[in-house]
């Protein structure tokens, strides 16, 4: 019963239309294994206060795609934030590589143009528009539901942000070499991030608010993504500490890759390629490492497993060698497999997914092989899960989960093997007014502006309600009697973090219950 609360509160988060779109960040598949294949590490500098209520957490990536720029940084890391680009790839049509990391898709929309004479761009996924003004290069990435959430771009650079109504308008401001420095808030022009640089490209202090992260720059002994020339030849600066953590680049044995597995008599085809390896040393002296292939960027190690990759659209060894991996406009490829191999697993940990027919295949926490299809056919129903299967003992895949939708996108049924069908109601808004569970009415909603709700919720003769304001529970009352209220004990007892910050606001925004 309990997962089935923090499921319901779950979705009605996700499906309220008052929410903004939320940029988040595609996490790794597989260990240190991203969606494509390369690896990624992430680290986190800090939390950007945007608004009394509005936060950003801003991270550093480095990946192994060998089709990323070396920036302030250097090599492999980016500030997916700040590194984010709006661009025209093909006439009419574009590519939005948002700061979450992810890539989205716009086209002309041939029916519309804005007042001041900009072309409308849709988003392929449905809920984002774009007005693009080509006289300037400029463009404004913003909700269709939420005006004061935008992106504005200038000569394919972030300039200004917003995320929401809530938040501040940001600027992003760079150097003479075109390298990030700061983001201002344009109320008061208060900095809130900013990079301190020896010179105009050589980093030396990170500040996120009033926390300061040291920086050093140094040598990488690494084979550039051509596969031939070293990295030192072209005098590039590595990334060497960040905080409490050090970082070492050298190059690691070949890796000898087949191509094509000896089959019938025939002989199998192979290749020696070059590997990079990435040590990462903690303030406590303990090591780990990570390797990939310098040339395709393909993962093929860390101090845990061995993976293998296929991903024959952005593999050198397999398609098209004419073009430089940078000049690449690397769109989804068609299908991309993981395997990681552990010493001593009965059989490895896999990840696939193909981007024409929506189906992805993984390894579930309890090594069970799982298959999720998605709808993929334009609408607003794209790329919403559709079924959920189970490989079972004999290799046949079992129908755990199936879903269906109204032609707005919304969810109408929800079919859950062992716990029954779900169906639900809404508002003229899009919330979600009713659900039932095998035609049994299961919980009511009730909303009062963006950000508070109440959720009824019925069982076995019981009625359970839930307060909720900015997805937490506030406030518990069953049959009447409260049984927990974040109102009335208070938090000062409660560990400091982001969550006590949390509480603390929307107690003083919204006094007692």
């Amino acid at each position: 019963m309990q997962k089935m609360l923090v499921g319901l509160v779950a979705l009605i988060a996700a499906s309220s239309t008052f929410a903004a779109p939320k940029l988040n960040e595609r996490g790794n598949v597989l260990a240190n294994a991203d969606t494509f294949g390369y690896l990624r590490i992430k680290r986190k500098l800090g939390t950007l206060q945007l608004g009394e209520r509005v936060s950003y957490d801003l991270n550093l990536f480095f990946s192994s795609n060998p089709a990323t720029k070396p920036g302030a940084f250097g090599p492999g890391w980016s500030l997916p934030l700040l590194d984010s680009t709006f661009y025209e790839y093909d006439q009419g049509q574009f590519i939005w590589d948002a700061p979450d990391g992810n890539r989205r898709f716009f086209t002309y929309d041939s029916e519309r143009q804005d007042s001041r004479g900009r072309k409308v761009l849709v988003h392929q996924g449905g809920n984002l528009e774009a007005y693009y003004n080509a006289r300037h290069h400029e463009c404004l990435v913003t909700a269709e539901n939420d005006p004061h959430w935008a992106f504005e771009y200038r000569d394919g650079r972030l300039i200004r942000f917003r995320l929401g109504e809530a938040a501040e308008v940001c600027r992003v401001h760079y150097n003479g070499r075109g390298h990030p420095q700061q983001l201002v808030l344009e109320n008061g022009n208060k900095v809130i991030f900013e990079i301190d640089y020896l010179g105009l490209t050589t980093p030396d202090q990170i500040w996120v608010g009033d926390q300061e992260i040291q920086v050093e720059m140094g040598n990488g002994d690494m084979v550039s993504p051509d596969g031939k020339t070293p990295y030192k030849n072209f005098r590039f600066k590595f990334l060497r500490r960040l905080g409490d953590e050090q970082f070492t680049y050298t190059q690691s044995e070949d890796h000898r890759r087949a191509l094509q597995q000896p089959k019938g008599g025939k002989k199998g085809k192979f290749v020696l390629v070059p590997v990079n390896r990435i040590t990462i040393t903690s303030s406590s002296g303990a090591d780990s490492w990570a390797e990939w292939e310098a040339r395709s960027g393909f993962v093929t190690a860390d101090n845990g497993a061995v993976y293998q990759v296929r991903n024959d659209a952005y593999d050198p060894y397999r398609s098209d060698d004419t073009i430089a991996p940078e000049e690449k406009i690397q769109l989804a490829p068609v299908q991309v497999s993981v395997k990681r191999i552990t010493d001593g697993a009965k059989k490895p940990e896999q990840w696939s997914y193909n981007w024409k027919t929506g189906v992805r295949i993984y390894t579930n926490e309890s090594g069970d092989l799982m298959r999720k299809t998605f709808i993929m056919a334009p609408g607003s129903a794209y790329k919403k899960l559709r079924k959920v299967e189970q490989k079972n003992n004999d290799g046949i895949w079992e129908r755990t989960e199936n879903y269906s939708y109204a032609p707005n996108g919304d969810l109408l049924r929800k079919n859950i093997n062992g716990v029954g069908m779900y169906n639900f109601e809404y508002y003229p808004e899009g919330m979600i007014k009713n659900v039932y569970l095998n035609g049994n009415l299961l919980s009511s909603h009730a909303y009062k502006g963006e950000e508070w709700q109440s959720v009824k919720h019925y069982s076995g003769g019981s009625i359970k309600e839930m307060i909720i304001i900015n997805g937490v529970v506030m406030k518990v009352v069953v049959d009447g009697v409260v049984v927990s209220d974040y109102f009335q004990k208070g938090i000062d007892d409660m560990p400091p973090g982001e969550f006590k910050n949390k509480m603390e606001k929307i107690i003083n925004d919204y006094g007692k219950l």
